[in-house]
């Protein structure tokens, strides 16, 4: 049980932190040296605070595509959505479009995905097939510009993230945050920026052929796992509004379901 402040905010845990402390110690020896070694010392850091399934660390920078710099259980996660991922769908996932927005910080995925994320099909593919059900995300924006993003990911033997283990891993963020961009340990490779070029270009395309403005960014919205009534709220528009480009857009695409879509958004 966790305790609370007057407040009515859940309090660290305290007794965490005297083995953070040691961690962290370990791990700004490490943060000088190569990206492997600095990668695993901050996971196993981390996760002394809240334990997880997979620990990685994500690197975008403005214009690339995201680049993974370390996992610990590659294996867990299908190569074919790892290339999926980065030919494009990461431009819908929450986590990315956070990091792409600026936001920095720690937070869950429950905190970061739009309303009735967990019904669409980028949910599915993504998550429930590789049993995923919570991440927590470090988002540390270095001085180049680069969000780094550090990722605790839990399956279902874990549960999601409680507000007690959340609150440890935001009282540890400044800490943790000065340290990567001090030392910065996970700079990417720098890589040509023409593939994200073309698929931010691609996207920005997509159904332009066929569909107006406004039912290409109630479509886009969809992807991205919003509902009706969370599209109506982003465009300023009634979800009967919405449910009616909906309509019109799948007519026009050839479509029945955003089963479909999402189909048809991978093969673009």
């Amino acid at each position: 049980m966790s305790a609370r402040s007057a407040e009515g905010a859940p309090c660290i845990d305290s007794g965490r932190f005297e083995e953070w402390n040691r961690r962290f110690a370990e791990l700004l020896v490490f943060m000088d040296g190569a990206c492997d070694a600095a990668g695993a010392a901050t996971i196993d850091a981390l996760r002394c605070l809240a334990p997880d399934s997979v620990g990685y660390i994500w690197v975008y920078r403005p214009g690339r595509v995201p680049v993974v710099v370390y996992a610990d259980a590659a294996e867990s996660t299908p190569v074919q959505l790892v290339r999926e991922y980065q030919l494009g769908t990461y431009s819908v996932d929450p986590v990315f479009r956070a990091a792409r927005e600026g936001f920095t910080g720690c937070a869950t995925l429950c905190d970061l995905m739009p309303e009735d994320f967990e019904r669409s099909d980028y949910w599915s593919r993504h998550y429930v097939s590789t049993d995923v059900i919570d991440q927590l995300v470090h988002f540390v924006t270095t001085a180049d510009g680069c969000s780094v993003q550090i990722a605790l990911i839990r399956n279902a033997d874990f549960g999601r993230f409680s507000e007690l283990e959340v609150a440890n891993q935001q009282a540890v963020f400044p800490a943790l945050a000065a340290a990567v961009r001090e030392f910065d340990p996970f700079s990417p490779p720098d890589e040509d920026s023409d593939s994200a070029i073309s698929i931010e270009s691609s996207l920005s395309r997509f159904g332009a052929d066929l569909l107006s403005a406004r039912e290409r960014e109630v479509v886009l919205l969809l992807l991205q796992g919003h509902s009706a009534e969370s599209t109506g709220h982003q465009l300023g528009l009634s979800p009967e509004t919405i449910r009616l480009y909906r309509r019109n857009a799948y007519a026009k695409l050839g479509l029945r379901s955003q089963g479909e879509l999402f189909h048809r958004f991978l093969e673009f």
